[in-house]
């Protein structure tokens, strides 16, 4: 299993519910595409303005499946231009997790 995870800050309350706006317009363009949909997070103590998303894969192949779909659907990027716009520059990262197995 594989873990996608973004993090980033939004400058303000509107950019906060564009963020929110946009996800749900994501979420159901992955509906459509049957991929996975994103789970929308806050701090409940921290930092404000923060968001992060968390996408789960089965494997490391569906993973990059889902990254070529999106990247060729154009409703998608225009809803990810949405979210950058409110986005404060040079706050945002993503990491990729994956479960642990032993050694």
């Amino acid at each position: 299993m594989y873990r996608e995870r973004i993090h980033m800050t939004v400058r303000d309350r509107d950019g906060w519910n564009t963020a929110i706006d946009a996800t749900a317009e994501i979420n159901a363009i992955c509906t459509r595409l049957k991929l996975p949909t994103a789970t929308l997070w806050t701090e409940t103590v921290g930092p404000f303005n923060q968001l992060t998303w968390d996408i789960d894969h089965e494997t490391l192949a569906s993973y990059e499946a889902a990254q070529k779909a999106l990247r060729s659907d154009e409703e998608w990027g225009k809803q990810v231009g949405r979210i950058t716009e409110v986005a404060e520059s040079d706050k945002g990262f993503t990491e990729l997790l994956e479960t642990v197995t032993p050694v």
